[in-house]
């Protein structure tokens, strides 16, 4: 009987030893900013743009303008896939397409209907894949 009474305080004693012991803990709260840029397309003035837009403690500020995105007119036919979005618009009776990829904020625009004159037909939709760019019109 006596044996128990020992091992129960010694495991007492153990254990007192063994909570004694002190652990930092970091009771700071993790941040919930994300370190995020994102490239919004606006309309404004007649004029579409691209503007870049990081986030901040307060909610969101502008960046800059993206470099890579030419302002276009806002009566332009667009299309869109997982990585960029493309315009068709005229200036000037001139036919463009521009191809803007958000993630590298980079651009291209092609000269469209070298053979018609654009003011002459209807677009009516755009697509496009690596390799091509098709256009509908009437």
């Amino acid at each position: 009987m006596k044996t128990y009474n020992y091992v129960a305080y010694i495991g007492m004693a153990l254990s007192i030893l063994a909570c004694d012991t002190v652990t930092n803990i970091d009771t700071e709260e993790p941040s919930s900013l994300i370190d995020a840029d994102y490239t919004v397309i606006l309309e404004k003035d007649g004029l579409t743009s691209a503007v870049i837009l990081a986030a901040a403690e307060d909610g969101m500020e502008q960046k800059e303008e993206s470099v890579g995105f030419e302002k276009i007119p806002n009566t332009s036919q667009n299309y869109r896939d997982q990585q960029s979005i493309g315009y068709y618009y005229t200036n000037n009776c001139q036919a463009f397409v521009q191809v803007f990829n958000a993630q590298n904020d980079n651009s291209f625009v092609i000269t469209a209907f070298t053979d018609i004159n654009p003011c002459d037909i209807e677009v009516t939709a755009i697509a496009y894949t690596e390799n091509a760019i098709y256009i509908a019109y009437i």
